[in-house]
Order: C-alpha cells, then structure tokens, then sequence
C-alpha cells in the first residue's frame, strides 16, 4: 500500500491529471471525495493505474490550497502578473494564464525560499500545511478563498497483493473509506479551528475576494487550462472530455 501525487509524474499516471485541474466545483470535501471515488473507478483510470499493478483505494482527500505570501498582496487579479509562486501541476497552469512565474521548490524548502524573496508566494493545502511548513511566521498575507485546486494523492494497494487478500478483508478496506474520510474531513476542521485564530493573532492579512473576482480568476484560468488538458488526452487516445465531463457531473450530484 502507498500514496503518491500524481502530478509529479503525470506522463506515468495521465488520466490521473484530471483531478489536479484548477478550480475544480468542489465546495467542500465531502464533494471532492464523491468525485474522486467515482474517477478512481472509472474503467479509463483503472486501466491506467493497472499498468503499474497499482489499484486505487482511495483518495487522500487533500483540502483546497491557498497562497501565503510576503510583499505587497495581490488584492486583484491584475496584481498576480510576474509574482514568482510556488504553484505546481494544475494550480502551476493557472498562475502562468493569470501572468503569475511558477517555480519548482520542495515543501522542505519553501520557508526559507520564502523568507529570503527568492518566491513571493507558496500554496499549500490551507491551513493545516501553512501551518506545519511554518509558512505563517515568514508569511504577511494569505488568500483565504481563492480555492485555485488541490492535489490528487490517491491511496494505492498492489494490485497482486489485493487480489490474494481473502474477500472479507477486501471487503473491511473498502467499508473502511467512509470512517477514513470523515477522519479526515474532521482533523482538518480541527487544524483550521486552531490555525485561522492564530494566524489573526501573528497579524497575517487574510485577503477575501468577491464572487466578481473569483468568477474573473475562472475565466482566465479554470476552462482555458482544463481545454488543454481534455485535447492532450485525445491525443494520447484517451476520453479526456468524458472524464472531465465526469467530474462536472459527479460535483453537481453530490453538491445537489
């Protein structure tokens, strides 16, 4: 068993990809975990994944990410443009198309990046990861609704291994994906509780954008990078509009 993050490389687990799109319609985790059971178990994805005998238990569930900055903060969209971030897979996408430079720099070495101008801002999942990399001691500002995407970490077991368990163990992994979730869901409600008060205490200022302005950061970089995507799957003969069209549909079910 093992979790991993697709976008580190996507050329071995393409259809995987889907779910590091930006700006995905997950309002909440609970959304997010009904999408991603249902692409895990789309057959595109399992015979994907199968490649590597790997089969998709569950998802790690990472929350949305939001930005924790230093310098002048980007009230508009306009003010993205040439700010150097730490942004990767799908989220990296969206920041170029809103003018922004992403650069590659390890969790490990984002404080010090940070601290030293070398990036201006860093996303990770908010809060609990801000948080955990001591973000929030170097940081000035942070996004508190940009919501601009999340990791997709699936849980994996080997796929030779699984099938040698005995049903009732199968059976005891999948019925334990619920509990697991809402574990999840609960600790990071848990971590935001804690965080967010702190983080007004040590005088961050959180930025809040209007319904104008995340509509605006959609159009410039939701559907542009989410097209790109649909046509390199074609490309490589796999349904890109049809699993794209599955996490639409799938978000609007479990949001209804």
């Amino acid at each position: 068993m093992a979790m991993f993050r697709s976008s580190y490389h996507g050329a071995k687990n393409p259809t995987l990809t889907g779910l590091d799109l930006p700006f995905l319609p997950f309002p909440n985790l609970n959304v997010q975990a009904a999408v991603h059971d249902a692409y895990y178990q789309h057959p595109a994805v399992v015979k994907d994944l199968a490649r590597w005998d790997a089969f998709l238990l569950m998802s790690s569930l990472l929350p949305q990410y939001e930005f924790t900055g230093v310098g002048k903060p980007p009230l508009t969209l306009e003010d993205w443009k040439g700010m150097r971030v730490r942004a990767l897979g799908g989220i990296g996408k969206a920041m170029i198309k809103l003018g922004a430079v992403p650069t590659t720099v390890t969790a490990t070495e984002t404080y010090t990046s940070l601290s030293r101008g070398t990036v201006d801002a860093a996303s990770f999942p908010f809060t609990y990861a801000h948080v955990a990399y001591k973000l929030t001691e170097v940081g000035e500002w942070y996004t508190a609704n940009l919501s601009p995407g999340a990791a997709n970490c699936p849980v994996v077991v080997n796929i030779p291994a699984w099938d040698k368990l005995p049903k009732q163990y199968q059976d005891i992994l999948l019925e334990a994906k619920k509990p697991a979730y809402e574990a999840l869901i609960n600790a990071y409600e848990a971590a935001d509780a804690k965080n967010l008060p702190m983080m007004e205490a040590q005088g961050l200022k959180a930025i809040v954008y209007s319904a104008e302005d995340l509509s605006a950061f959609r159009k410039v970089g939701a559907k542009p990078v989410w097209d790109v995507w649909i046509e390199e799957m074609n490309e490589k003969g796999l349904p890109g509009k049809e699993l794209h069209e599955l996490i639409m549909s799938k978000a609007k079910e479990a949001n209804s």
